[in-house]
This record gives C-alpha cells, structure tokens and sequence, in this order.
C-alpha cells in the first residue's frame, strides 16, 4: 500500500508562536505535512512563483492585511486565513482584495483540531474544480455576471468547503461556488442553472428541499443586509436528513468590489464540528464531573489531613506537656537520677542527683560519672564495666560517696541498661537514695535491738542458773576426785607405776576442758557486742544452742528430738543473735510443756530448705498451745502467757530475724502444741560477711 504523499503548506508571515502551535498539532495527530515558512511577502511572492504549495497559511493574527492587497499569485491556491482577534472585519478584508478564505481562529483550541478538516476539504475542493467542473462552472460565470472579475471568480469557487452563492443588491443568484452545484448534483435539485438568475429568496421559499434556512428570523435577516441596514447576519439552523441530524452554519456578508455591491451567503455544515464540539463538551462534562469528584475527594483529604494535623498537634502537645510533667516530677522526687553513656558522660542528671553530691544544677550534664564518684572511683568503674561485658542482672547495692562538700554520704545504688532504637546497649540509668539518715536509724534501731537482746540473754542466763551450777558441779569435782587419786597414787605407788597416773591426768584435763566450754558458752551468750555477721552453717550453730540447754532438758524430762538437713547452704547471719533465736523458741517450748507428763514432753527441731528457696528452722511441742485470739499477740512487746516471762523474747526474736532478711512465725499444730519457725536467706556466691 502506498504510502500517502505529504502536503506542503507555506506560512506568511512567520510568527513563532504560530508557527510552534501548529508544529505540536501535526505531531500530535500526526499529519503528513510539512510547513514551509516566507519571512516576508516579498519572499512569499518569490515562493509562489518557484515552488509548489499545497495550502497557503496566511497569518492574520494581528488583524493587518493590507499586504496583501496586489499580491495575485495567492489567487492560485487555497488559502486558510489564520485570524486570532475580530475574525468578521478581517473576512471583509480580505474578500474585499479578491482573496477567497478559510478562516481558523488559532485563540480557539476546538478549531487547531479542524485544520486536517480544512486542508483536506481545500486540496479535494481545488483539485476537483480544476478538472471535471471548472468548465462548467466557468460557463455559467461567464453568461450571467460577465461583468465580474475572472479572479474574483476563481476565489470564489476556492473559498470555504461550503455551500457559497453570490446575490447581487436585489437578491438575485449571480454565482454558486463548487460545494453549491455538487449538492444540486447530488440530490437532482435545479439542474441545468443551479439557481443562477433567481431570487435567492423566492428560490427558498420554492425549494424547501435545498435544505436551506427559510425560517422568519432567516429571512428577516436576509433582507437587512440586502437593503444595506446591516452589514453582516449569522445563524445556525438545523438541518435534515434520512439518516441523522445535521446542523448548518449560515453567514450573510455585504461585500464591495469594482464599485459594485454585492451579497455573499454562505452555508457551511457544521455538523461535525457540533458534534466533536458536544463531544468536547461531552467530555469538558465529564472532566467537570472527575473534578468535582476529585475535589470532593480533595476537600475530604484536605479536612482529614487537617483533622491529623490537629490530632498531631494535640498529641505533640500532650506529649510536651507529658514531657513537661515527667521533668517536674523528675526534679521534684528526692531519688538522684543520672543517665550516662559507655564512655561515662553524663547525658542527664536531675537536679535531686546535684543536690545528693552537692553540685549546681545543671553543672554535671557532660562530664564523667567516674570523676564525680569520689573518693574512690575505681571499684564503680570496675563494676559497670564488668556488668556490660558479662550482661550482668540488675541489682542493687550500697555504697559510701564523698560530696563536693566533703560530707559522706551513704546510699543505695538502682541501675539498669540503656538501649539504643536498634536495642543495643548504649550506657546506664541509676538511681541513687540517700539513706544516710536510715542507716543511722538503722543503726541506732539495732544498738537498742542488741541491747534488749544482751538484756534477755542474762535474763535467760538467770533462768539456767541452777542447771549450771549443777552442771559445772559434775566437771570440777571429777577434777577434785582426779587430782586427790593422782597424789594418793604419787605417795604409794611404786616409782615405776606411771600407766595410771597419766590416766588420772588425762581424766582431769578432759574434765576441765568441759568446764571451759561451758563457760566459754555462757560467757559468749551473756556478753554484750555489736552486730557482726559471718557465713555459717546453721546446723552448727543448732548444735551450740543443744549444747547449753542440753543440762536444762535433762532437768525438766524433756526429750530432744533433732532433724538437721544436710548439706544446707551456708547463711550471712550474725551468729549470737541466731543462737539467741534458737535458744528462745527451744526454752519456750520446754516451759510450754511443764504440765505434761514426762512421757509427753518432746521437743522435735528441724532445719532445712522451703519452697522459696530460703533456709528454714522450726521448733515444735506438744504443750497447751496458744488461743487463736491470741496468736497475733504473741509477738508484742511484754505480752506473755508465763507467769514468770518478760514478754520480750519473741519480740526481739522476729526484729532479729527480720534484720537478717528472714520471716518468723507462730503455728498452731493440728493435734496440740505450737510451732515456731523462722527463715533466712541464703548467702550468695561471692557474698562476703
């Protein structure tokens, strides 16, 4: 299939913007043209004469034709008239000078797209006058309006692809354009002259089947540019046909040429136009409808952005206001808070952490934690970079701290990682408490707690008198029987006879070694010291309390009944405050059952591990027990149930029990008695005294 040749068009004169606008059209619907520009008349003239133009572009945007005026070789081509301002005056202009148009409005959009319309409509129009009808068209010219120029009738048979008839002044039909004879052609319609010589109006009237406008408004408008009281008349009007609607655009212009008048009616059908129009229309409808869909979209955007924004600034401002509250709350606890990074700089302190070390607030963001921590840094270091090389739990400890003042201070330390977004270690939180002023309550607390202990200590000691009497009787008088047994063997025994001597010496040594433990026992229990702790084995400790009040079971009837755990963990305790405790619960147990039978007096102690994982000892009996109205009296100061009792053991017992961190508490057996028991926790591994 061959391809379509190209068609040539020639611009004049140039102008750029006409020139880019029509360049973007062709490539948009890409056209087969090429556009040639003349930079003046001078050049197009030259053109003309030396080349071969398809369409002639004349640009009248700025509404000057005058050059135009002796140009007579753009009456050899079709010409589109590129108008861009008052499109009418410029039409009369150039009829006027003889130059038949096709006007386009390049301000106009809709009309850019007919100009493939219009070039086409140009080239078939002129190459088919110039063949099969110009003869004919040149014949009935030349017999009826002999008087008109030859080139004003060649422009005229060039003019717009519509339907184009000249009237002279009384409304007679001097001349049809070509579009005019083949409609009559085409649709058997005043065949031999095609209206030539008739009235224009009568001839409408007659012939409602030429399809032109006969309507009053038509006609009215006819008659006042033939009597010269208008100069231009346009209308639309529609028309008909078998198949479809057709619409036809109507324009009615006075001309004036060789001092003649003359009337010009041309009906141009716009059908296409009107529908690409209604489809423009259609689709401006339709862009209108998107838009305002999008805009509603945009406006429920816009108001939902808003309603973030708004809901963003209140959450931005409850957060500075939480911000704010937590850094109140923060300075305002008595507790130091210190943040720090792995290289030990401060990156937040609160103004308690200042006060604690007697610092300005403010003045130790951005120094090293280790400089502050006096009078000796080393071991704080030490422990925070163990913690973060072997991710040691969290626990607290105490510590003495020197202040800038050169106070010390005692305090317990909380601390904790702190983690980066990516959960990475990145330093330390630590809390800091002052608890110089509980330590020395504590201690003054403790040195009354030790002195009531020193007190029932003796007073127990007063109880066990007699028993201990009784029972450093028996050493000290088997000494006495030894060593008389030992002089009597020395004066009458053969000087060789030294067998039993030494046995009678080894007799008093172990007798007097017994004596001094017991002395030795009771004067540990009765002195009076501070608190010291040690890690001991419980079971020991069990042990030396049996010892000493082993002579007072056996004086009371009391049988002991003894189950030590083995391999118990060892416990951090203070050794005589726990043998106190033993000593306590095991005596009110054997005066709980005096009123007993001897057969039913027994004593069962035990130790061992709880649930909880804390070392555990109890003491049971079989005596009358207590009421349980009375049981949560029991542990009151001077409360007793013996006649003789101080109501101070168990009171110090639990104050003693829980200053080891431990639980003591009272039982009621399911058959009869009581049981005691109390708790302590165990010692860590690397847990010093």
């Amino acid at each position: 299939m061959s391809e379509k040749p190209s068609v040539k068009l020639l611009l004049a004169p140039p102008s750029q913007p006409v020139q880019t606008i029509w360049e973007n059209k062709i490539q948009e619907l890409e056209l087969s043209y090429r556009i040639s520009v003349a930079e003046s008349i001078d050049e197009l003239v030259r053109r003309l004469d030396r080349d071969n133009f398809d369409v002639l572009l004349l640009n009248c945007s700025d509404g000057n034709v005058d050059s135009l005026e002796n140009i007579e070789s753009i009456q050899s081509l079709p010409a589109i008239i590129l108008v861009g301002g008052n499109s009418l005056e410029i039409v009369r202009k150039v009829l006027s000078r003889s130059v038949c148009p096709c006007l386009l409005d390049i301000t106009d959009a809709e009309s850019l797209d007919l100009l493939p319309v219009f070039v086409e409509r140009l080239t078939k129009s002129f190459a088919d006058n110039r063949s099969s009808s110009s003869q004919q068209q040149e014949d009935i010219n030349e017999a009826n309006i002999s008087h008109l120029s030859q080139g004003f009738l060649q422009n005229l048979g060039l003019a717009l692809p519509a339907r184009i008839a000249l009237l002279d002044e009384q409304g007679k039909i001097m001349m049809v354009n070509q579009p005019w004879i083949d409609y009559c052609n085409d649709n058997n319609l005043l065949a031999g002259n095609f209206g030539i010589d008739r009235n224009y109006l009568e001839l409408c009237r007659s012939h409602k089947d030429l399809g032109l406008e006969t309507g009053p408004d038509a006609i009215e408008g006819i008659k006042s540019v033939l009597s010269g009281s208008q100069d231009t008349f346009l209308m639309e009007y529609p028309g008909s046909s078998a198949d479809q609607q057709s619409w036809y655009h109507m324009r009615v212009v006075r001309l004036h040429s060789n001092n003649m008048n003359w009337i010009l009616i041309v009906h141009l059908n716009t059908t296409e136009v009107r529908q690409y129009a209604l489809s423009l229309q259609q689709i401006h409808d339709n862009l209108e409808s998107r838009v305002e869909q999008r805009t509603a979209v945009l406006k429920a955007t816009n108001w939902e952005l808003h309603q973030e924004i708004a809901h963003r600034a209140a959450a931005e401002q409850a957060v500075s206001e939480e911000r704010n509250r937590f850094r109140t709350l923060v300075d305002t606890i008595s507790h130091g808070i210190v943040e720090f990074d792995l290289q030990g700089r401060i990156t937040f302190a609160n103004a308690a952490y200042h006060r604690i070390y007697e610092y300005p607030v403010g003045s130790l963001i951005g120094k090293i934690v280790w400089d502050i921590l006096k009078p000796d840094p080393s071991d704080a270091r030490r422990f925070y970079e163990r913690a973060l090389r072997e991710q040691t739990v969290p626990t607290s400890y105490y510590t003495r701290r020197l202040t800038l003042g050169g106070r010390y201070v005692d305090l317990k330390v909380d601390w904790n990682y702190k983690h980066d977004s990516q959960g990475k270690i990145a330093g330390f939180v630590v809390v800091i408490t002052n608890v110089t002023q509980q330590r020395r309550a504590e201690e003054e607390a403790q040195e009354r707690l030790n002195q009531l202990a020193h007190v029932a200590r003796i007073f127990t000691m007063n109880q066990m008198v007699s028993g201990l009497a009784h029972e450093l009787n028996q050493p000290l008088t088997a000494i006495a029987n030894f060593a008389n047994a030992c002089c009597y063997k020395i004066r009458n025994s053969p000087a060789d006879d030294r067998n039993m001597l030494l046995e009678s010496i080894d007799q008093i040594s172990l007798q007097a070694e017994r004596a001094s433990q017991i002395v030795r026992r009771l004067r540990d229990f009765v002195r009076r010291a501070d608190s010291c702790h040690s890690i001991e084995n419980i079971n020991d400790l069990v042990n030396d309390v049996l010892g000493m009040l082993e002579i007072e079971a056996r004086t009371r009837s009391i049988g002991l009944e003894v189950s030590l755990a083995a391999d118990l963990p060892r416990i951090p305790v203070d050794r005589i405050q726990i043998e106190q405790v033993i000593t306590n619960l095991v005596k009110n147990a054997m005066e709980a059952m005096q009123d007993l039978s001897p057969e039913g007096r027994q004593v069962i102690l035990r130790t061992g591990m709880n649930a909880e994982g804390m070392l555990e000892v109890s003491v049971s009996d079989a005596g009358k027990g207590v009421e349980a109205a009375e049981l949560s009296r029991i542990f009151e100061p001077f409360y007793t149930t013996k006649q003789s009792g101080m109501g101070l053991g168990l009171g110090i017992s639990r104050s003693i029990v829980e200053a080891h961190g431990g639980r003591l508490e009272a039982l009621r057996n399911d058959h009869r008695g009581m049981t005691f028991r109390f708790t302590l926790p165990i010692a860590v591994e690397g847990q010093r005294a």
